[in-house]
């Protein structure tokens, strides 16, 4: 255990030392993906914390106005939908305390734009996952901006393409230049299944199941946040669909 002359930042980096794997126990259905919750990081880190005299709390804390948005929502099949959201922006504040009253302080951004209270617990919580990971600098596998971003992983038991045996004809063949693919407009994505298109004064923004359309979506010039788990940008960068 860390004595007390010993600083917050020696007894973080012995603490570091003792933490156990993240067990990944939630899983993403829509991506197939597994990751550690809120829970699981927790139970990784508090005895190696404790061990080294460290505690820590973490809280929301208001950092503005409550702002009233307009968004327009357009389904698959066309009808258009008008409602206003209540939109508040926080952040979660993570605290870490030593027993001779050192702290070390770190925030994490949170906006939202819902009124469920069930909803609004899980985008808490969420934050408060990333939150902590980020203060005690250990990784954890992001359950969705990861799954969109990571390529496509070779599997060991892939043959080698067999290469083509060379033409006995003098004259070469003749090879054709690949033709780009084209991506999607912005009203082919907002007519996909399960897709949403959302818009207000100055954002558009696209939810839903946006996974086979993430490269499409970056032509179009939008960007991932993973906190929200939307694509978004702003109008005056839109591209013509």
């Amino acid at each position: 255990m860390s004595e007390k002359n010993v600083s917050i930042y020696e007894s973080l980096i012995n603490a570091r030392k003792e933490f156990k794997p993240l067990i990944e126990t939630a899983k993403n259905p829509f991506f197939k993906s597994t990751y550690a919750p809120l829970a699981e990081v927790i139970n990784s880190v508090k005895d190696a914390l404790s061990n080294n005299n460290i505690g820590f709390f973490q809280s929301v804390d208001p950092i503005g106005e409550k702002e009233i948005v307009n968004t327009t929502t357009t389904d698959k099949n066309g009808t258009v939908k008008t409602e206003q959201k209540v939109v508040s922006f926080s952040k979660i504040t993570t605290t870490l305390f030593a027993g001779n009253g050192e702290k070390i302080e770190t925030s994490y951004p949170l906006i939202i734009a819902d009124t469920d209270p069930q909803k609004v617990g899980a985008t808490v919580t969420y934050a408060k996952r990333y939150a902590l990971t980020a203060a005690l600098g250990i990784a954890s596998e992001d359950d969705d901006a990861q799954s969109v971003s990571r390529p496509a992983a070779q599997t060991a038991s892939a043959k080698p393409t067999q290469q083509a045996k060379p033409a006995t004809s003098a004259k070469p063949a003749e090879t054709k230049p690949a033709q780009p693919v084209k991506s999607k407009t912005l009203e082919e994505i907002g007519n996909a299944e399960g897709v949403t298109v959302t818009e207000d004064d100055n954002i558009v923004t696209v939810a839903g199941k946006t996974f086979s359309l993430s490269n499409d979506l970056r032509a179009l010039g939008f960007h991932w946040e993973g906190q929200t788990k939307t694509w978004f940008k702003q109008k005056t960068q839109a591209v013509a669909a």
